[in-house]
């Protein structure tokens, strides 16, 4: 595995090269964000760690125009191809972390770090945690950077994702696939349909009333949050969000979706059981009915 270390600080590029040399991975140092994006721009590499205060350019500015080089790339078809991108910072702040999360941050560890933090990250995006595995989710924006930020937040988790970037191409990736679908990240303003005109689309001309659909939006209107809940929003998340709150907020959804999933399969052989019931009902009456009627 190939990583970029960005760090102004030898020491601290030393420290994460030491973490990484049990694992026989490849260190490739960075002193500042300009030089990281040159490498990134030659090389591909499968993590990269960065330092939020560096001069000239910071880690946040730099982290962007990573994921902006991207979705160029993803453009030009020479992609896709989204490298997991770590902050390793001793300024660990959830207003940090938001603007971390919105530049296209995977995930944060805080300095001083212990011992096998970064080689035990890194060995999670060989092998996702499993917390939504089997878990397919439709992300639904107008922005390739928003809707790339969310994917790597979710994969890594073990989520199927797939994207679209209107209400209408949602509606039709839904009318062909929504029973591999098990929940929607939606934003609120976008061309051609907005999120609550396809949340309406979904419950009402769908019929799918128990899908989790979660408005991930910055429009924080009053009358905007009433419209997106009368169209069947189970959930809002304002932008800018952090990692934590999504993946907790689509935990609650996932989980009870899981248990209604369970309850309706013991409804089905509660059912099926009162069937069988019913049936050897029907025949017990039918053979004892002859030597009966004789007696």
């Amino acid at each position: 595995m190939k990583v970029l270390v960005v760090d102004d600080s030898a020491t601290i590029r030393r420290l994460i090269e030491m973490d990484l040399q049990k694992g026989n991975h490849t260190v490739v140092e960075a002193e500042s964000g300009q030089v990281a994006l040159d490498f990134v721009k030659s090389q591909t590499f499968d993590l990269i760690t960065l330092d939020v205060e560096m001069p000239d350019m910071n880690g946040f500015e730099t982290c962007l125009k990573i994921r902006e080089h991207e979705v160029k790339l993803e453009a030009e078809g020479a992609g896709p191809k989204s490298t997991p991108i770590l902050f390793v910072t001793g300024n660990d702040t959830l207003e940090g972390r938001i603007q971390g999360f919105q530049s296209g941050a995977t995930d944060f560890v805080t300095k001083p770090f212990s011992k096998g933090t970064i080689s035990k990250y890194l060995q999670n995006q060989i092998a996702p945690d499993s917390l939504f595995k089997g878990i397919h989710c439709l992300i639904v924006d107008d922005s390739d950077l928003v809707c790339k930020i969310v994917a790597n937040i979710l994969t890594p988790l073990g989520a199927k994702v797939t994207v679209a970037h209107d209400g209408q191409e949602a509606l039709k990736i839904m009318e062909k696939s929504y029973k591999k679908i098990d929940i929607v990240i939606t934003d609120y303003e976008m061309p051609n349909m907005n999120g609550d005109e396809f949340c309406d689309s979904l419950r009402n001309k769908m019929g799918l009333r128990h899908l989790p659909i979660i408005f991930l939006t910055g429009a924080a209107e009053q009358s905007y949050i009433i419209k997106m809940f009368e169209s069947g929003a189970t959930d809002l998340i304002t932008k800018p969000f952090c990692k934590e709150e999504l993946v907790a907020r689509m935990n609650i959804h996932i989980s009870e979706l899981r248990v209604k999933e369970r309850l309706k399969k013991l409804v089905g052989e509660l059912e099926s059981a009162n069937k069988i019931k019913d049936e050897f009902l029907a025949i017990a009456s039918h053979d004892l009915r002859s030597p009966l009627t004789a007696i």
